[in-house]
C-alpha cells in the first residue's frame, strides 16, 4: 500500500510536470490514472476515468487485476518495462465496467521522471473507441439493434428529443432529462418554454412557442434559431445548440420531428476567452477535445489542431496547404461559398451548421461546424475561427433509429394473420395491427387508447386465470397485475386464450405475452396472438371420432369374447358327440365320412381356439405389464420344447444380457419365443445344419431383440404385404396353419413393441423385436 505521503507527491509531481497538462487534455477524453511503480499493481485514477467505467467518485484506489481484462493485463504490464514512449505509442486496453461488461479505450502513457532515486511515475491517458459498423442489417436481430440503440441514446452526451406529428413528446433521453433537470410531461406546447426553461441566448427572454426547435421543425421544417440558454430549477445552466429533422413514413407522410442537442456551454466559455487573452486561445486551440482550424478570409487553413488533423486523416502541414473547400464535400461546397460570403459582408456573425468533410481515405464525416469571425480595428475580416464536433456516430444512430422504426411498422403492417398488441403496464391498447384488425373486427382508432385488454376477453377466462394464480403463489392479482406476473424474470407466456371479438364471435389464440422493459421494470406488454379456431376444430373432430372408435373396438371386442365363448361350446358339444357315436357305433369308426366328421370338428376347435387367443390379444393389457428377464424368458420358453430341438438337430444361441428386463405378459412372452423357435424347426433347410440365435442390444426407448434363423426364408417381394395376416401361409409343410406370426405381432403390438422382419429365399429370415423397458 502507498503511503499517503507518497501518493500527494506523485500528484505533485505531475503537476510540475510541464508535459502532463498537455498530454491529459490532449489524450485524456475519457480519464487518466497513474501508476507508481513502487506499487505497479495499484492505479490511482481521476473522476472521469472512474466516470467511464462507472464507479462513485469516492473511489481513490483500484487494483489491475479488477480494473483490466485478464488478457491485457500483460499488454499494460509491458509499458512498465519500456525506457520510452513516443507520441503515437498506444494501445487498445479492454477494462472492466462496474455492471461487468467491457469498455475498450486507446491508452497512451507518459513517463515523468523524478530526477532522483525514487521509482518511475507513469501518468496513462484512455480514450473510449466505438465501432458501429458491426450493427447488421438483419430482421432476425432487430431486437438487439433495438437494445443497442437505446443504449447508446442513453449514453452520449447529447439531448434527443423527438415528438410525433401531433406535438406530443415521444423521445426525451437521459442527457435532456439531466440538462432540462426534470422529467417529460404532458403539457400544451404553450407551455414548453417554461417548463423546459427555454430561454433565447441572453439567458433573460423566454423562447415563443412558434420558435422552438422542435415545434419550428414539425411546423416549418426549419430551425431559425437553434441556440438557447436552458435555467433549470435544479442544475446548472447551459449553453445549447441544435439540429434536427422530419420523420416520415413510407408514405412519405410527416410522422413526427427529432433535434439533437448540443451542450456547448465550454465552447461559448471558450469563445469569451478567446477575446480577452490570445494565450488562452491558443491553450485551447491546441488541447481542445473537438477539432478547431483557423482561416484567412480566402478560406485556406492558416492553424489546425490535432484533433481536427485526427478527425479528417490529415497532418497539419497537408492541412495548411489545402483550402477548407478541397476537404469539403462535393453536395456542400456550393452551400459553404455561399455561407462564406455572408460571414465577410458581415451579415452573419457567426456560423452554425452541419457540414460533412471529405476524409483523407475517400470516407464522409459528419459534423457540427461553428464559425466566428475576427475582426481588425477597421471591423474588416481578418481571421475565420472554426469548432468542429465529430457528430459521424449520431448520424449512424439516427440512420439506425430510422431503418429499425420502418422495419417496426413494416413488420406490424405485414402481419395480416397474426395479431399483435402493445399494452402499457395499465393493459391499455397501444398498439393494434392489422392482423388483429382483421381477426377482431375493430379499427385501431376503435382500440388504440381506449380499450384495454381485458375488453378483449371474456371475464370468465379473466377470473379463471386469475384463480389459478392464486392457487399457484397464495396471492390475489390485479388484472393488471396478471401480466407482471406472467412474464416475470422477462420469461414470455405462452397459452391458448380466446379473444372476444367486435361481432360477439369467440376467436381461440394460442398467445404468447412478453414483457417490455425499461430499467429492468416492465414498462407495457406485446401481446403475440395465433388464431387456432381450425386446429381447434379439428381437435373436436378427432375427439368425437376416438369416441366413436373406442365405443366401436369396446363393441367389437366383446363380440369376439361371445363368438369365441359360444363356438367353444357348440365346438365341443359336436367333438363330444362324434365321439359318443364312434362309441355306439364302433364298426363306423374307419368310415371315410367319419373320418371327415372327425377331422372338420378338431379344424373347428383349432379356429375356435385361434379365435379365443386374437379376442385376448385385443383386450387392454397396458395395466398387466411387469418386468420380465428377457434372458431368462427365452431360456425357460425354450426348456418346454428342448425334445423337439435335440430331434431337429437345431444349434441355438442365446446373447442376451442376464440384466435385461422388459415390459411384457409372461404368456405373451413366452408365446413369442416358441412362436419364431418351432417356426425355425418347421421351416428349417435340409441342406445345411439349423440354428437360431437371440441377440439383444439396448437403444434410448426399446430393448431390440433379434432373432436369426438360416431356414428356407421367405420371398418378402411376393409375401411381404400379407406376411403377418391371418391364415397367410409362404410354405408347403404340412403344419403350416398361417395364424402363427398374426398372434405374435399382435402380442407384440399389445406389449407396446413393434416388429420387422428382414429375410432372403434360401439363406434364413431375422425378426427384429422391440420391447418397451420404462
Amino acid at each position: 500500500m502507498i503511503s499517503y505521503s507518497r501518493k500527494n507527491n506523485l500528484f505533485t509531481l505531475i503537476q510540475k510536470n510541464s508535459d502532463a497538462f498537455n498530454f491529459t487534455q490532449e489524450f485524456g477524453i475519457h480519464g487518466t490514472f497513474i501508476v507508481d511503480l513502487s506499487s505497479p499493481h495499484q492505479l490511482f485514477p481521476n473522476k472521469r476515468f472512474l466516470h467511464s467505467l462507472g464507479y462513485p467518485h469516492a473511489h481513490e484506489l483500484l487494483q489491475f487485476e479488477n480494473t483490466v481484462v485478464a488478457d491485457d493485463l500483460e499488454v499494460l504490464n509491458s509499458y512498465f518495462d519500456r525506457d520510452h514512449f513516443s507520441e503515437n505509442d498506444s494501445e487498445i486496453i479492454n477494462f472492466i465496467h462496474q455492471k461487468g461488461f467491457t469498455v475498450r479505450m486507446e491508452t497512451k502513457c507518459l513517463k515523468i521522471d523524478s530526477k532522483t532515486n525514487e521509482p518511475l511515475v507513469l501518468l496513462f491517458a484512455v480514450k473510449k473507441t466505438f465501432d458501429f459498423s458491426q450493427i447488421e442489417n438483419n430482421p432476425h436481430k432487430l431486437f438487439e439493434k433495438e437494445k443497442l440503440l437505446e443504449t447508446v441514446l442513453e449514453t452520449i452526451d447529447v439531448g434527443i428529443i423527438s415528438c410525433n406529428n401531433l406535438g406530443q413528446l415521444t423521445l426525451f433521453n437521459k442527457a435532456a432529462r439531466r440538462w432540462h433537470g426534470l422529467p417529460p410531461k404532458e403539457i400544451p406546447r404553450e407551455e414548453w418554454a417554461e417548463y423546459y426553461s427555454l430561454y433565447e441566448p441572453d439567458g433573460t427572454t423566454l423562447f415563443k412557442t412558434e420558435d422552438i426547435p422542435l415545434v419550428e421543425l414539425l411546423t416549418r421544417g426549419t430551425i431559425s434559431k437553434p441556440d438557447m440558454y436552458i435555467k433549470p430549477e435544479k442544475g446548472k445552466p447551459r449553453f445549447i445548440t441544435c439540429n434536427g429533422s422530419r420523420i416520415y413514413d413510407e408514405e412519405n407522410k410527416l410522422t413526427g420531428a427529432v433535434v439533437a442537442l448540443y451542450d456547448i456551454s465550454k465552447r461559448k466559455k471558450a469563445e469569451k476567452k478567446l477575446k480577452i487573452s490570445e494565450e488562452t486561445f491558443r491553450g485551447s486551440f491546441e488541447n481542445a477535445v473537438n477539432g478547431m482550424a483557423i482561416a484567412n478570409p480566402m478560406g485556406i487553413f492558416t492553424e489546425v489542431n490535432d484533433s481536427l488533423c485526427n478527425m479528417i486523416g490529415y497532418t497539419e502541414e497537408e492541412l495548411k496547404k489545402l483550402h477548407f473547400l478541397d476537404v469539403t464535400h462535393p453536395h456542400d461546397k456550393a452551400g459553404d461559398i455561399n455561407d462564406l460570403g455572408k460571414l465577410l459582408s458581415g451579415e452573419w456573425s457567426s456560423l452554425q451548421k452541419e457540414k460533412r468533410f471529405i476524409h483523407k481515405n475517400g470516407n464522409s464525416v459528419f459534423s457540427m461546424l461553428s464559425v466566428s469571425v475576427v475582426k481588425n480595428n477597421h471591423d474588416q475580416p481578418l481571421e475565420l475561427i472554426a469548432q468542429i464536433t465529430d457528430i459521424s456516430a449520431l448520424k449512424e444512430t439516427e440512420k439506425e433509429l430510422k431503418v429499425t422504426l420502418s422495419k417496426l411498422e413494416n413488420i406490424l403492417a405485414a402481419s395480416t394473420r397474426v395479431s399483435i398488441i402493445g399494452l402499457d403496464v395499465n393493459g391499455v391498447i397501444t398498439t393494434f395491427n392489422t392482423g388483429a384488425e382483421n381477426l377482431l373486427g375493430y379499427t385501431k382508432k376503435e382500440v388504440i387508447g381506449k380499450k384495454t385488454f381485458a375488453d378483449l376477453h371474456f371475464e370468465k377466462e379473466t377470473s379463471e386465470i386469475t384463480k389459478q394464480l392464486k392457487e399457484t403463489t397464495g396471492k390475489r392479482f390485479k388484472e393488471e397485475e396478471v401480466f407482471k406476473y406472467l412474464t416475470l424474470n422477462s420469461t414470455p407466456d405462452t397459452r391458448e386464450w380466446i379473444y372476444h371479438c367486435k361481432n360477439g364471435e369467440v376467436l381461440p389464440v394460442q398467445l404468447t405475452i412478453s414483457s417490455i422493459e425499461e430499467n429492468g421494470e416492465p414498462i407495457g406488454y406485446l401481446c403475440v396472438g395465433t388464431d387456432i379456431s381450425a386446429l381447434k376444430a379439428a381437435e373436436k373432430e378427432i375427439t368425437a371420432v376416438l369416441e366413436i372408435a373406442t365405443d366401436h373396438n369396446q363393441r367389437l371386442r366383446n363380440f369376439a369374447h361371445i363368438v369365441s365363448h359360444n363356438l367353444r361350446s357348440h365346438s365341443g358339444n359336436f367333438e363330444m358327440l362324434l365321439e359318443i357315436f364312434r362309441e355306439e357305433y364302433p364298426d363306423l369308426k374307419d368310415n371315410e365320412i367319419v373320418e371327415m366328421l372327425l377331422k372338420a370338428s378338431e379344424n373347428l376347435k383349432e379356429t375356435v381356439a385361434h379365435l379365443n387367443e386374437v379376442a385376448k390379444i385385443n383386450t387392454s393389457i397396458s395395466e398387466n405389464l411387469q418386468p420380465q428377464n428377457l434372458h431368462n424368458a427365452v431360456d425357460h420358453a425354450l426348456d418346454s420344447i428342448r425334445a423337439i430341438i435335440q430331434r431337429s438337430g437345431l444349434q441355438v444361441y442365446i446373447e442376451i444380457p442376464e440384466n435385461f428386463e422388459v415390459l411384457a405378459v409372461p404368456a405373451y412372452l413366452e408365446s413369442i419365443v416358441l412362436n419364431f423357435a418351432t417356426n425355425a424347426i418347421k421351416y428349417r433347410s435340409e441342406e445345411r445344419t439349423p440354428f437360431l440365435k437371440f441377440v439383444a442390444v439396448k437403444t434410448n426407448k426399446f430393448i431390440e431383440l433379434t432373432i436369426e434363423d438360416n431356414g428356407v426364408g421367405i420371398d418378402l417381394n411376393k409375401h411381404g404385404k400379407n406376411l403377418f395376416g391371418m391364415y397367410k401361409t409362404f410354405h408347403s409343410h404340412e403344419d403350416a396353419k398361417g395364424i402363427g406370426l398374426f398372434i405374435t405381432k399382435n402380442q407384440i403390438e399389445a406389449l407396446g413393441g413393434e416388429i420387422k422382419v428382414e429375410s432372403e429365399v434360401g439363406k434364413g429370415t431375422v425378426f427384429k423385436v422391440s420391447f418397451r423397458y420404462e
